[in-house]
């Protein structure tokens, strides 16, 4: 199996430190497994459903509490089992089929066709209430919800596939939809939403005895930023069931061309987007699931040659680059799902699907896999030239400096142009989707001013968000302009003993300097010169944000 991994940060400045830190804490390379070699799992096994008549499956644990669909009949309700006091509770017994339950925090959903199609329902374990999410035409299946941000995706297909949010703080629902796009497998974490999208060259090949041109990849949608960018696209290997947690997308994928095995690639989205290789072999590894940068999944290596079933669950530590086995009972078992220490999957052995519980002995602290993030941004204002005649055109140019350690987010400048100024041209305002660690932005306008005087041109407002999250407000310093109507190419000719300076009090000596038959360089004149007229004075002030 991948035992080791490389990364190379694209990033300026970030190369070094990035490829050392990676190196050493994250990014296998691809290699064969020997089951020989293989590590178990410290733990203690458990079951917690184990019924003979009945089938148990797609079990998701939150913290205390485990749910999972359970067959009664040729249907299937929701149940829940409370760990800390060892009752289980019918959650969902309604006529029809209730499947794929997800729950986070006191919400559960999942997909419900007691009214003919699947339509996607709620239960609040606070108010004891069940609601519906959706219930319209077509298939509505695959809910997931996170009770951070309030979020419940779903899967939508009314002919073509979309992906369908709704908001349970604001109430607003939105469609993921197009044309030529089909959009399987969402899944939220937070506010960042992944999933798997199929790109059709033409959508009407997509109905016809032709062979569609298909275009596949991951993208990740974050409510705050409003826009999906590509966590993996267009490559030949398709994508499948991806999952996300704190910015870390794990999914399973295979060659198209040859319809090979299963494979298990991850990304880390918000700190380096190269896709890496958790499994790569002839085996087929499937259903991940991750969190707390752990990574579990279910895996068929130790299936016999020839025969299908005996599929097993393994577990990779991202931070301590290890892989173990958790559990390699007879049968099959499939569909984990990890939150913190504990690991739930639906398990074969007793002859029906059964759920059990997998509990990690505690581990050594070791320390994160990234430095601790220190964001912050320089942003300076210039005007350029800094003295000019009236109605003389001055360029006005902000820099954005990203000056932290972590890609900045939704960057929105926003500068005006105060009296007595005139724009000219350009805009005062910017945006940038991203900005890396040393990466720098900037953008120009025009002005000019009829009136005399030393004028303060104002900061720019600056906005930005962290790894998506929380908006930060932060403004550039107030650069000064000076407006004069005498003539500017004399002034630069003066000489310090025609004018004063504050920057020298009355009777002090200025230092001599080589080069010159008077002890002083031309440019050191000029710059005195410049100084004393009018008793202007020039300085940059900049406020390092």
């Amino acid at each position: 199996m991948n035992k080791n991994y490389a990364v190379f940060c694209a990033r300026s400045g970030c190369i070094l430190f990035f490829s050392m830190l990676f190196v050493s804490l994250i990014m296998p390379a691809a290699a064969v497994s020997d089951s020989n070699a293989e590590l178990a799992a410290n733990g203690v096994e458990s079951v917690i459903c184990a019924n003979a008549s009945v089938d148990q499956m797609n079990p998701i644990v939150y913290e205390n509490r485990i749910v999972w669909q359970e067959r009664r009949g040729s249907y299937f309700d929701i149940m829940m089992y409370d760990l800390d006091t060892g009752s289980q509770t019918a959650i969902c017994t309604a006529k029809g089929s209730q499947e794929y339950p997800f729950i986070s925090g006191d919400y559960i959903v999942w997909q419900d066709n007691r009214r003919g199609n699947f339509d996607i329902y709620m239960y609040d374990l606070k108010t004891g209430k069940e609601r519906a999410i959706c219930v319209e035409d077509g298939e509505q299946i695959r809910p997931v919800v996170s009770a951070e941000s309030g979020i419940v995706i779903w899967q939508n297909d009314i002919g073509m596939i979309w992906a369908s949010m709704y908001n349970l703080k604001t109430k607003e629902r939105e469609n993921f939809s197009s044309s030529t796009k089909e959009y399987f497998y969402p899944f939220v974490d937070g506010e960042n939403i992944v999933w798997w999208e199929r790109h059709y060259s033409d959508v009407k090949n997509r109905k016809s005895s032709e062979p569609p041109t298909l275009l596949h990849g991951v993208f990740l949608y974050n409510t705050l930023g409003g826009d999906s960018e590509p966590v993996y696209e267009n490559g030949t290997n398709v994508p499948s069931n991806p999952v996300i947690s704190d910015g870390i997308v794990v999914w399973e994928g295979r060659e198209e061309s040859t319809h090979g095995k299963y494979d298990l690639y991850l990304s880390d989205y918000f700190y380096d987007k190269t896709r890496v290789t958790i499994c790569e072999d002839e085996y087929n590894h499937f259903d991940p699931f991750i969190s707390d940068r752990k990574v579990v999944w279910a895996d068929d290596r130790n299936c016999p040659p020839g025969n299908s079933g005996n599929s097993d669950i393994y577990i990779y530590d991202i931070i301590t680059g290890t892989e173990k086995q958790v559990c390699t009972a007879e049968g099959d078992q499939e569909k984990p799902c990890i939150m913190n220490d504990k690991i739930v999957w639906q398990d074969s052995r007793d002859g029906k699907w059964n759920i059990y519980l997998f509990t990690l002995a505690p581990s050594e602290e070791i320390g994160p896999v990234h430095p601790e993030p220190e964001p912050a941004l320089s942003v300076l204002k210039e005007a350029i030239p800094e003295i000019v005649n009236p109605g003389e055109e001055v360029t006005v140019k902000i820099t954005l400096t990203n000056t932290g350690n972590v890609e900045l987010n939704n960057i929105k400048v926003n500068d005006q142009v105060t009296e007595p100024f005139s724009l000219l041209e350009g805009n005062t305002r910017a945006g940038y989707m991203s900005l890396g660690p040393n990466e720098t932005e900037s953008f120009e306008y025009a002005v000019n001013s009829e009136r005399l005087g030393s004028f303060e041109m104002g900061a720019a407002g600056v906005r930005y968000t962290f790894r998506y999250c929380d908006e930060v407000s932060i403004e550039s310093n107030s650069p000064t302009l000076e407006v004069t109507d005498e003539d500017i190419a004399s002034l630069s000719k003066s000489t310090p003993e025609d004018s004063e300076s504050e920057d020298f009090e009355s009777g002090d000596s200025v230092p001599e300097a080589s080069g010159t038959e008077s002890g002083k360089s031309p440019g050191f004149s000029i710059f005195l010169g410049l100084a004393g007229i009018s008793g202007v004075v020039f300085r940059r002030k900049m406020r390092d944000v």
